[in-house]
């Protein structure tokens, strides 16, 4: 099984950098990583011959636009890289939500096994979305 890996961070940095890190240890120990694509590597157990970084991209020259406009930019340009690396083979394809439109369309054209995982909200919210949606289902929401 050759697997396609793409995350809009750098692997191995802090954050969702972490969380695929881990992800892709797994999937690089059971043989099945054909290439992941990021931001960047910031880790040295997975050769790097299987990380596929953005090192220079057109969208760079928007980097002194705000966030807003920059961030949803760069997060396209990631995902016109995943389908030019989905082009050389993949069994399944593993991306993140905000980068991964046109490479999940390029998946379902060819019958390629993929799914999209969507990080939870960010800890500073998360107790009070929580708390709302135990509140709308009538449960006590009780504070650690």
């Amino acid at each position: 099984m050759k697997i396609v890996y793409s995350i809009p961070t750098r692997i191995g940095a802090s954050g969702l950098g972490v969380d695929s890190f881990e992800a892709l240890k797994g999937i690089h120990a059971r043989g099945y990583l054909e290439k992941v694509v990021a931001y960047g590597n910031r880790q040295k157990e997975i050769p790097a011959r299987y990380i596929r970084p953005m090192r220079f991209y057109a969208t760079k020259i928007f980097s002194n636009l705000p966030a807003r406009y920059y961030y949803p930019v760069k997060m396209k340009s990631l995902d016109r890289l995943t389908v030019r690396v989905l082009k050389k083979g993949a069994d399944l394809f593993h991306g993140w939500s905000g980068s991964s439109l046109r490479s999940l369309s390029y998946c379902r054209e060819r019958g390629i096994v993929s799914f999209l995982e969507n990080p939870g909200p960010h800890f500073r919210y998360a107790e009070e979305i929580i708390s709302r949606e135990y509140g709308e289902l009538g449960i006590q929401w009780k504070k650690a």
